[in-house]
């Protein structure tokens, strides 16, 4: 019997160098690409926010009509001044609030039929010409619905979306503010113009929660007695609604003038509250 002698040949030699150079190639690249991973600045692009706006309403250079005329009434509208109004209300609300309003309930329209033009001129508003687009405005259509048991839970909505309560008119030329109601004792702040205050605002027409934001600037040392009480919603409070309703119109594959009205509601829990489309009624054009 022969004895063999045991030994690596070239062959098993190649192999085994082979394997460990592929082990440590790959190991390599792996801490690479864990070194990059951990090292690199990602880079994401910030969606620009989407701010949907209307085109304002104005007369342009079109008639002003005699309601306007800062003279004294002739005898054309004598008999409408003889019906009582609300003047100095309105011409707090106008010299404060630039003529954006809302409603929180329904609008109480007017239901009087009269032969009479309003004595209001030509309303178009400034363009190009024409007639322009026959959109119901914003401060006529949009509502919004609280539901809420508690004066809290009320003053903690608010909140939650920045919005500041006004006491204007009644005799008074300046405007009470309101603002951080969930407090104790709200924040005060009396302004004595509005001419910059650009907010929409919204005015319950009825309603319990009326009497709630009279208790609210009550707490923040304002006497809203005889006042006109302004809810103020942010700009961007205002856009997420429009993009809200701008979505459901692009749903329904309708154009703006053909919505009547919209309805929002605050829903949610304490500290995630959501503004919310209810419904969205459509009008007929023709």
């Amino acid at each position: 019997m022969t004895a063999t002698k045991l030994g690596v040949s070239r062959y098993d030699f190649a192999a085994a160098w082979l394997v460990a150079l592929l082990v440590l190639v790959g190991t390599a690249v792996l801490m690479l690409f864990i070194v990059v991973l951990t090292t690199r600045v990602w880079v994401t692009k910030e969606a620009i926010p989407v701010q949907l706006l209307e085109e304002p309403e104005g007369r342009g250079d079109a008639a002003q009509g005699y309601a306007r005329d800062l003279e004294e009434p002739g005898e054309e509208e004598a008999e409408d001044l003889s019906e009582p109004q609300l003047q100095e209300t309105i011409t707090a609300l106008t010299d404060a609030i630039s003529s954006q309003q809302a409603t929180l309930d329904s609008l109480a329209g007017d239901a009087r039929a009269s032969s009479k033009g309003s004595g209001a001129g030509d309303s178009r508003q400034a363009g190009p010409g024409g007639d322009g687009r026959n959109i119901v405005p914003r401060w006529e259509r949009w509502e919004v619905q609280f539901g809420s048991s508690t004066l809290n839970d009320y003053a903690a909505k608010l909140d939650f979306f920045h919005v500041e309560l006004a006491a204007v008119g009644g005799g008074q030329n300046s405007i009470d503010y309101a603002s951080h109601l969930s407090q104790k004792k709200p924040d005060h702040r009396v302004a004595q113009s509005g001419d910059d205050e650009k907010r929409l605002y919204f005015t319950w027409r009825h309603g319990p929660l009326r009497a709630a934001d009279q208790e609210l600037l009550k707490r923040a040392g304002a006497d809203p007695s005889g006042r006109t009480i302004l809810q103020l919603y942010p700009a961007e409070v205002e856009n997420s609604m429009a993009i809200l309703e701008n979505n459901e119109i692009q749903k329904r594959g309708i154009s703006l003038e053909r919505v009547k009205r919209t309805l929002f509601a605050i829903t949610g829990n304490p500290g995630n509250y959501q503004m919310e489309l209810v419904t969205l009624e459509e009008r007929f054009i023709r």
